[in-house]
């Protein structure tokens, strides 16, 4: 369990923060504290494909994906996330992945 969010202001000037540093035990730092603001953006139908323009580290910092992940599930559930499937598996999942709406 998180041990604290940020709100508010705070939170807004924690991802202002984020998009304009390269300290990448900051931004760890800071995405942990914002995690549940970011978990409610991408919930959020309205707001979720403005993920990355609001929360660019996403793309730029590696292994935030799966320690968001983490956060989210667990460290075993974390594990399989990275895990390399084998090949049969993956053309499952693509052609599930094209049948969602």
């Amino acid at each position: 369990m998180l041990k604290s969010s940020l709100t508010g202001d705070a939170c807004q000037e924690a991802i202002f923060l984020l998009n304009h540093t390269t300290d990448t035990s900051l931004i760890l730092q800071k995405m942990r504290e914002t995690f549940q603001h970011c978990q409610k953006l991408m919930n959020d139908p309205d707001r979720s494909l403005d993920i990355l323009s609001v929360l660019p580290r996403f793309l730029d910092t590696k292994g935030l994906i799966n320690r968001d992940f983490t956060l989210l599930f667990d460290e075993d559930a974390s594990t399989r996330l990275l895990q390399k499937w084998d090949l049969i598996f993956r053309c499952n999942v693509i052609r599930e992945a094209k049948q969602l709406t």
